[in-house]
């Protein structure tokens, strides 16, 4: 049925498109997932061929949830998961009295993770491989550099040689299961995949221009078809709403899910430039929606002000 290029999965499902008759739920999202699934498992090229036999198929299979984490009707499911989590390990800091060094054992290294005298850690974790088991699946311990909470200093300075095999060893963090793991890989991939709306404003609006584009093609064609039409084709319309549609979701989508990340995921500077960025984009879509608003009132008065004008 030709191309799926800059169609959404409404747009699938309502022309009765090929791609929707395969996968009705998230149609694009399983298409993109078939194509990097043989790219990386690719006999001659892949990924794969680099990974042990047994574990090639559990490999390509984690790579599918990745991409598929990649659906907004999903979104809200996965954010909530993510969210009750890393929530539950900020409010229950793991007691720092731990020392891990490569190849220890993770298990044996750790202590209860109750109540701790030490201040619940604010950005900053780094993760880290400190051990594998005999079946070779992956222990993944995070090591936190303690920080005051965003912008501040807290303790970073005695945190700040907790790379892996730096510094003097104390390193203190949580291990995280294997459903963190897969749910902290879904969330990168999440964040990579909104990130333009991160970026400084210019290209920010780059990419929210082009989407924009790729909707107002969508709509003709909807329309041309007599389908549903879920975006609009009227240019005037679309560049009215550009503004609001950027600030809103950035605000209620794209910024929760970066704050949330951030929040233990990333080094404590880039989180402050990440979020910063956000919000000079946040300010300069409201304030220029506000601008665009007000023109346009300026142009009713004058229409309706002028002789033969609207009332």
């Amino acid at each position: 049925q030709g191309s799926a290029s800059g169609l959404n999965n409404a747009y699938l499902k309502n022309s009765d498109h090929t791609l929707h008759r395969q996968k009705p739920r998230g149609s694009l999202e399983h298409f993109h997932a078939d194509i990097i699934a043989a790219i990386v498992d690719d006999a001659e090229d892949g990924l794969t061929v680099c990974l042990p036999t047994g574990v090639r198929a559990s490999f390509v299979d984690k790579v599918r949830s990745i991409v598929l984490s990649t659906d907004m009707a999903a979104h809200a499911g996965l954010m909530a998961n993510f969210s009750e989590w890393v929530d539950g390990m900020v409010s229950n800091p793991p007691s720092p009295s731990s020392t891990l060094s490569d190849g220890d054992d993770v298990d044996d290294a750790y202590t209860d993770r109750g109540a701790s005298s030490a201040s619940p850690p604010g950005r900053g974790l780094r993760l880290g491989v400190y051990s594998l088991d005999e079946g070779q699946e992956e222990v993944t311990v995070a090591t936190v550099e303690l920080r005051g909470g965003r912008g501040g200093h807290g303790h970073a300075e005695e945190a700040g040689a907790l790379e892996r095999g730096t510094g003097s060893g104390r390193s203190w963090g949580w291990k995280l299961n294997e459903t963190q793991r897969n749910s902290l890989l879904e969330m990168t991939m999440k964040c990579a995949d909104l990130a333009n709306l991160l970026q400084e404003l210019p290209a920010a609006d780059f990419w929210g221009e082009r989407i924009m584009e790729e909707n107002l093609a969508q709509g003709a064609r909807e329309r041309a078809e007599g389908i549903a039409v879920t975006t609009t084709a009227n240019r005037s319309e679309a560049e009215a709403g550009y503004f609001n549609h950027q600030a809103g979701f950035l605000e209620h989508v794209v910024l929760p899910m970066f704050d949330k990340y951030t929040t233990m995921f990333t080094p404590g500077q880039f989180a402050d430039a990440v979020l910063e960025t956000a919000g000079q984009n946040l300010a300069a879509w409201k304030r220029q929606q506000a601008q665009q608003l007000a023109a346009a009132a300026a142009r009713r008065h004058t229409l309706g002000g002028a002789p033969g004008g609207a009332p």
